[in-house]
């Protein structure tokens, strides 16, 4: 897709295609914004899915077994021949510091659940917050751009400057533009390949009631469209 021959063939004004891309880059920002808002809502129903606790949940326990088993057997052996009430002493001791191990590490577990799972969901609200904040920095700088165009296009004509007084289309991708410059009217044939100077002519002598009719007659003289086409183009 060229962009050039499309703009090159269009009879809008620069500030109504500046208003189009400002309108189209609204709207994608929407759906931009949509579109983080339901990745969160999805990863949000993902963690909290119960079949993924149980299964957590389980290895956990099997995890916590596993290291209470491992701490059993590492407890010091006794000799048999010293007395058994040492003997007994030291494995209803080594009981019992297993069994505290494995009820207290699950109870240490269950409380350090809460703050990860308050971290995970601060991290999902610190992106969708950093998703609206620049939704609306970018916003603001569309709708500047926005009151800039309008405030340009509303602007007055300022001596010595540059005025379209204009156009007359030809028909694929040619034209004719007035132009006013320097106190002077240009009068341009524009094509998708060039852009030519046809005359000029002071501006205390143009007048563009005269201008238009005077190239409508000669539109409407010419029986073949293709050599006034060529005459303008040359």
């Amino acid at each position: 897709m060229d962009f050039n021959k499309i703009l090159s063939k269009s009879t809008k004004k620069p500030q109504s295609i500046l208003k189009i891309v400002l309108s189209l880059s609204a709207a994608v920002l929407v759906i931009w914004l949509f579109l983080v808002s339901r990745m969160e809502l999805n990863s949000t129903s993902q963690t909290q899915d119960p079949e993924i606790t149980q299964r957590t949940e389980g290895l956990r326990n099997s995890l916590l077994k596993r290291d209470a088993e491992k701490n059993a057997e590492k407890m010091p052996r006794i000799h048999p021949k010293e007395d058994n009430t040492v003997v007994e002493q030291s494995s209803q001791k080594g009981n019992e510091i297993a069994l505290a191990q494995t009820e207290n590490e699950p109870e240490n577990e269950r409380a350090q659940e809460p703050p990860q799972k308050a971290e995970t969901k601060s991290e999902e609200s610190d992106v969708f917050g950093n998703a609206v904040t620049t939704f609306f920095v970018m916003l603001t700088l569309l709708g500047g751009i926005w009151i800039w165009a309008k405030r340009k296009e509303k602007a007055p004509h300022t001596k010595g400057g540059l005025r379209e007084l204009g156009g007359h289309v030809l028909g694929q991708g040619a034209q004719l533009k007035f132009v006013e410059i320097n106190n002077e009217v240009w009068v341009l044939s524009i094509t998708s390949d060039s852009v030519n100077l046809l005359q000029q002519i002071p501006r205390d002598e143009w007048t563009e009631t005269q201008a238009i009719q005077q190239v409508d007659g000669e539109a409407s003289d010419t029986s073949d469209f293709k050599s006034l086409y060529k005459f303008f183009k040359n």
